[in-house]
């Protein structure tokens, strides 16, 4: 049977858009979780956008002056209560950080896995109402596959991804705003890179995607391959056919491996790319932020050491960001899958109003 059936193709430029719509839809179910989520990645976010700016302050207010000090007259002046009162402000902004922290990953958990049970219990509702020429042309393997493994693959998106997005937006326009009131010449160094980061995404979108539509595909297969030849085993061995199946699984788990790989090698490449351009613009600042500084131009030294820290602050979240997005193509070609079942029309269904069946 499993040589007789096709599992469906999907192609096309998987439009990201209607699949977030349609997956978020889920979890704004369960708007008591979802928002508590959200707010705490903005708090945790700002508060990440801070730290620089703190520890600028402290060099331009007690290091910077502690060290003129001892230039001019060879003694070391040391003035505690500063630190005592950076390190209050920073140990708060810890704190906050924390409890924003463990919030989010606390809400993210409960929020996936109740949209799995929700996915899955509506995924098995339609099943019982499909007519018997669905499962004709389906095998069984294959609608285990949505259910189970593809269903994980989508509400990765929902929890984890959602964080990712919040988090990595807030931050970045956080450290953009700030460096801008910094100094908004450097600001557009960094600015300048964000086209280059795009063109990359773009091209590594259409690899993820086209890799992950295959390695879905292809692990449908496998579980319907191996759904059909342990129900069929008494065949196989009145047949002596136990090394064919066993060629013909592995067959199956090269072309898996190799696709995976490939989607696997693509989703890794973006996170190398994302630094090496940190790097770059993190030594251009340097370079005109330190002119900037030795020739008094308006920059102080713990200015230029909040902006190096901006500059190569923004690249993570931009890289958790590449990550979303990557993730995301990829569980557009399960979402498909997904939705395609939940999609599937009822060719027989019940009159309304009918009586339910009592044992």
């Amino acid at each position: 049977m499993s040589q007789q059936l096709t599992d469906k193709k999907f192609e096309g430029g998987g439009a990201l858009g209607p699949f977030l719509r349609q997956i978020f839809s889920y979890s704004f179910r369960y708007k008591r979780w979802f928002f508590p989520l959200a707010g705490m990645a903005i708090v945790v976010a700002l508060v990440d956008a801070f730290f620089p700016y703190i520890w600028s302050l402290y060099l331009d207010e007690a290091i910077t002056p502690a060290v003129e000090t001892f230039q001019k007259t060879g003694e070391l002046q040391t003035d505690y209560s500063k630190l005592y009162s950076f390190g209050y402000t920073y140990l708060a902004f810890l704190i906050a950080q924390v409890t924003g922290v463990f919030v989010f990953i606390w809400y993210a958990g409960k929020i996936r896995h109740t949209v799995i049970y929700d996915l899955r219990k509506e995924m098995f509702e339609k099943l019982q109402k499909l007519s018997f020429s669905y499962y004709d042309r389906s095998a069984i393997g294959w609608l285990i596959s949505r259910i189970t493994s593809d269903t994980d693959r989508v509400t990765e998106v929902i929890s984890w991804g959602t964080l990712d997005l919040v988090w990595g937006v807030f931050t970045i326009l956080s450290c953009f705003g700030i460096m801008a009131f910094y100094n908004w010449k450097l600001m557009l160094i960094v600015l300048f890179s964000m086209p280059v980061l795009a063109l990359l995404s773009v091209h590594m979108r259409r690899k993820i995607l086209a890799y992950s539509r295959e390695a879905r595909r292809i692990n449908s297969e496998m579980t319907a391959y191996f759904n059909e030849h342990v129900h069929g085993i008494e065949v196989n061995k009145v047949s002596a056919q136990e090394d064919n199946a066993a060629l013909g699984y592995s067959e199956k788990s090269q072309k898996m491996r190799r696709a995976s790989y490939r989607a696997a090698f693509f989703s890794a490449m973006l996170a190398p790319l994302v630094m090496i351009i940190g790097a770059s613009v993190a030594g251009l600042i340097i370079f005109f932020g330190g002119q900037s500084v030795l020739t008094d131009n308006g920059l102080t030294i713990g200015m230029l050491a909040a902006f190096i820290s901006y500059a190569t602050l923004v690249y993570g979240p931009i890289h958790e960001l590449t990550n979303f997005y990557a993730s995301a193509q990829g569980a557009v070609s399960a979402g498909e899958r997904v939705f395609s079942l939940l999609r599937e029309p009822v060719e027989m269904a019940d009159e309304p109003g009918m009586p339910d069946f009592d044992d």
